[in-house]
């Protein structure tokens, strides 16, 4: 489907002209980026990024085939997946438990597509009495 979105992760030792390299690539290959994050950890001299794109022209496999040579260059670790795949999430809180009240809201009115592995919290198993937690594989509390 042209409109499946893609998340493209990576992060490799920090130089000039990544980004550039990674959205010409995109773009030559039908890619049509629709978010894109980025960041220099100066201390390390990392530079990590996440894109959100789609395919106006081209496809998926295509574009991972042109993306490989380039991010051996870069010594690019990297991680590419379809927006659709939910990812396997543990929740680890501490504090205010309103946060947590929060993600698990946001969990199960479908605005966070993700697979809820657990719950690791410093709160009692009491606190979280009025949610329904059935779809949770784990809960651990002190």
């Amino acid at each position: 489907m042209p409109n499946d979105s893609y998340i493209l992760t990576s992060s490799c030792p920090n130089k000039p002209g990544i980004v550039a390299a990674v959205a010409r690539l995109l773009f030559e290959n039908g890619g049509n980026i629709q978010e894109a994050h980025q960041y220099d950890d100066i201390d390390s001299n990392q530079f990590f990024a996440r894109i959100r794109f789609n395919f106006v022209d081209g496809n998926v496999e295509a574009f991972e085939k042109a993306f490989t040579p380039l991010a051996e260059q870069l010594q690019m670790r990297w991680t590419l997946r379809s927006r659709a795949e939910k990812m396997r999430v543990l929740i680890m809180t501490s504090r205010s438990d309103h946060c947590l009240a929060d993600l698990l809201y946001r969990w199960r009115i479908g605005e966070l597509a993700i697979d809820l592995a657990g719950i690791v919290s410093n709160h009692p198993r009491e606190t979280y009495l009025h949610h329904d937690l059935s779809g949770i594989h784990s809960i651990t509390c002190r």
